[in-house]
């Protein structure tokens, strides 16, 4: 768990808030809402962290639990412990989406996280009625509110797939279409291809060089050589030296387009 902290945070996190226990924090935390009210007191020692993340563990590798509810109950008991100083919100989402990934699938898994900061404040209430005494540790009404944000999620990666998939279908129509025109080769018009599906499926808009020459399955020159032709044509556009980055340009994306 602290090993999947330190890579989530990247060492973003220094001095009085970097972990100072053996593992975890070794002193309380609390979680502070708008006017400085106490929302939250999380475990107060860290072999209580300790153990409760035990308990977090076992939930998840149950066999008797169904890996969606226990991946959305795991996420309460994480954010609840609260066993870091800072990161807590950051490293439990990348826990749901890591859990969520095996009963569901890794694009709605990531999806998810959107979904949850755009309804920040029903999520935040939904911890504090589930953590509410009279509750007495019930987690289906939080479980129920996460289960409506994975749909969402859903709904949202369809939507998104079907969009791109119809401007996938129009831009090798376009491209095929221009390719005579152009007077682009057979190779320089896969690489085109390749960075109009990069530019709608992936989740920056440059590609390293090294990473197409393993797409295209021939030499470097060679990937570099159609690289050149297409930024000559104003079909691509060179974003970085080293290592050499290469998007899909904005003529480019107009002409595929049918602009």
């Amino acid at each position: 768990m602290r090993a999947i902290y330190d890579q989530v945070m990247a060492g973003e996190v220094l001095g009085p808030n970097a972990p100072d226990g053996k593992l975890f924090r070794q002193n309380a935390v609390e979680v502070i809402g708008d006017g400085g009210k106490t929302l939250h007191e999380g475990a107060q020692t860290e072999a209580e962290i300790s153990s409760g993340l035990g308990i977090m563990l076992a939930l998840v590798s149950s066999p008797d639990v169904p890996e969606l509810y226990s991946a959305l109950m795991s996420h309460y008991i994480f954010e609840y412990i609260h066993p870091f100083y800072d990161g807590n919100g950051r490293t439990g989402r990348y826990l749901l989406a890591l859990y969520l990934s095996r009963p569901l699938s890794t694009l709605t898994a990531l999806s998810l996280s959107r979904e949850i900061a755009e309804n920040r404040g029903p999520y935040y209430r939904t911890f504090q009625e589930t953590e509410h005494p009279m509750n007495h540790g019930e987690l289906t009404p939080f479980v129920l509110q996460v289960l409506q944000y994975v749909s969402a999620a859903q709904d949202r990666v369809i939507g998104d797939l079907s969009d791109k998939s119809h401007l996938l279908e129009r831009g090798e129509t376009a491209l095929t279409a221009a390719q005579k025109t152009l007077g682009l080769s057979k190779g320089a018009r896969n690489l085109l291809f390749f960075l109009v599906q990069h530019d709608l499926f992936a989740a920056f808009p440059d590609v390293r060089l090294d990473d197409v020459d393993g797409y295209m399955g021939m030499g470097r020159q060679s990937v570099r050589k159609y690289f050149g032709r297409l930024v000559e044509r104003g079909l691509a556009s060179q974003v970085g030296g080293r290592p050499l980055r290469f998007e899909l340009s904005a003529a480019g994306r107009a002409l595929l387009e049918g602009e």
